[in-house]
C-alpha cells in the first residue's frame, strides 16, 4: 500500500524558549508498506542521517495513507 509521510525534529524546551521552532527533517514523502508503522520506520531509517541518537524521541512522524479522489 502507499502512504505519505513526513517527519518532523521538536525543538528541546530550551530552545524553544529561545525562539526555535520545529524542523522539517523530510518532506511528505511517498513510501510504499504493508502497514502505517512499517512507513514510519522506513522513513525513519532513510533518514537517519538526519536524526542524531539522542533526537529520536524529539523526532514526530506523521502518517498517511495515500489516496487519490
Amino acid at each position: 500500500m502507499l502512504y505519505e509521510v513526513a517527519l518532523i525534529k521538536r525543538p528541546t524546551k530550551k530552545e524553544a524558549e529561545d525562539g526555535q521552532e520545529e524542523t522539517l527533517i523530510l518532506p511528505p514523502t511517498p513510501v510504499i508498506a504493508v502497514d502505517e508503522r512499517s512507513a514510519g520506520v522506513r522513513a525513519v531509517m532513510s533518514q537517519k542521517a538526519a536524526i542524531q541518537d539522542g533526537d529520536l524521541a524529539r523526532v514526530e512522524v506523521l502518517v498517511r495513507p495515500f489516496c487519490v479522489k
